[in-house]
Parts: structure tokens; sequence; C-alpha cells
């Protein structure tokens, strides 16, 4: 499955300092093929998330096309388009994003549960993810009795529930120790290896040797860069970008 943007740009009004926009993202093309983890880093501000949002359709831009195998999602109405993100796109975002009236286990199935029913084979994967995630004994544990790295883990664990076709992290590893951060980029690449287009937006050098393809946005800028992988290829890119 293909993810394809063409010529897409996101300007927000501004009527200070002599400018009447401000451009959030500049024309931009990405594409991202099943089977592939593509990392994009760049300093706070530069568009990132911006970028991420839109490819998830959760952002119009205000020009050019955003598609899925050909299928253009901002041609869809609000109802049809959440549909195809239930199935196919999983936007995992920075921050909580828990509903906290619900268990841990309830939160993962919230995903399947939207267009569907609980089944015993749904609870199954679910708490496969998490043990898989080292949350297994929080299964009934309320949002409110975890830590943000725990939030975290059933944020990535939920995403993955459905299995979909194309996953966008944003910070996936932002709240995590070094033995978790290990634990989800794995994760992500496996599930990549699995077949999924993976996304992930990362200011973790760590994140880069998992990587097959790099990309760099400052100023609402998308650029391309390779370099060799692993350790050492990591720590080339933080020394030449400044990642902190």
């Amino acid at each position: 499955m293909e993810l394809k943007a063409k010529g897409i740009m996101k300007k927000f009004p501004r009527m200070r300092d002599g400018a009447n926009f401000f451009y959030a993202l500049h024309e931009t093309d990405f594409s991202i093929d099943s089977g592939t983890l593509a990392v994009i880093t760049g300093r706070s501000g530069g568009g990132k998330t911006t970028l991420l949002n839109i490819l998830g359709g959760l952002l119009q831009p205000s020009s050019g096309t955003v598609t899925v195998d050909g299928v253009d999602l901002y041609q869809m109405d609000d109802r049809k388009l959440s549909a195809f993100r239930n199935k196919y796109i999983a936007v995992i975002p920075q921050g909580v994003s828990a509903v906290y009236t619900l268990t841990v286990l309830e939160n993962i199935l919230l995903p399947t549960m939207m267009y569907g029913k609980r089944t015993d084979e749904n609870v199954g994967r679910a708490e496969e993810l998490l043990q898989q995630f080292g949350i297994g004994d929080l299964r009934d544990a309320m949002p409110s009795e975890l830590s943000g790295g725990e939030l975290r883990r059933m944020a990535i664990a939920r995403a993955m529930m459905t299995e979909p076709a194309i996953i966008l992290a944003d910070e996936p590893t932002g709240d995590l120790d070094d033995e978790n951060t290990a634990v989800v980029l794995k994760m992500l690449r496996k599930t990549a290896d699995d077949g999924a287009a993976v996304l992930v937006i990362s200011h973790d050098a760590d994140t880069l040797s998992y990587a097959d393809q790099i990309y760099r946005m400052d100023g609402g800028k998308l650029t391309s860069h390779s370099l060799p992988l692993g350790k050492e290829g990591a720590s080339e890119w933080r020394r030449m970008n400044c990642m902190n």
C-alpha cells in the first residue's frame, strides 16, 4: 500500500509583520510504500507534525492531494474518511491520548470496538500487545494510574491493534527510557518488515538505525538524506544536524 502526497501545502492567515500568511508547510511531495520505515527529524516548529497530520487525514492541506493506493483522502466526507482511517491508518500523536474512563485493555481495544464488536480474538491480540510492550500487569488499571511512559506504550499498542497498513508516529519514544525505546523501535521495525508503511517523527538519533529512509524538515521544507545506518550513521546525523 502506498501513501503519496503531491504538492501539499499548509498556510494560516496572519496579519502581522507585513505578512498575509504563515506557511507551516511549503509545497511538498512525499511517498512511502509498504515494508518501509521512514524517519523525519528536525528542530521543533519545523512543520513535521503538520505534515504528519495532513498525511493522516487529520488536517486538510491548503492545496495538493494525499492518496492511499490512489484513493484521495480529502475527497471523502468526514464519515467515510473516519472509517477509512480506522481501517488503514493509525496515527500515534504526541502527548497523552488516553480515554480516562476506560481501562488500559479497553483503551487498546477501542479501534476494534468503533466499527465492530469486542471478540475473544480481539481481546487475545490486545493482551498479546500488552505483554509485548511490558504493561501486561496493567491490563485492568485506569490511565490515571499510569506513568507517562506507560501511557505512551499503551497508545502505541492501541495503534497496532487493527494491524493497520500505515502507521504515522509523532515522537513515539519521547517519554521512554532506553530499554523501552528499544522495545518500541523494534516493534515499529517489525511492523514495517511485516508489510506496513511506517513513518516516524523523532528527535531521537537511535531511531535512525532502524530507518530505510531519512528526511529532515526545517521551516516547513522537507529534504531527503542518505547516510549509512547503524550507530555510526546515527551519531554522524546527530553531529551534523544538532538534534538536541
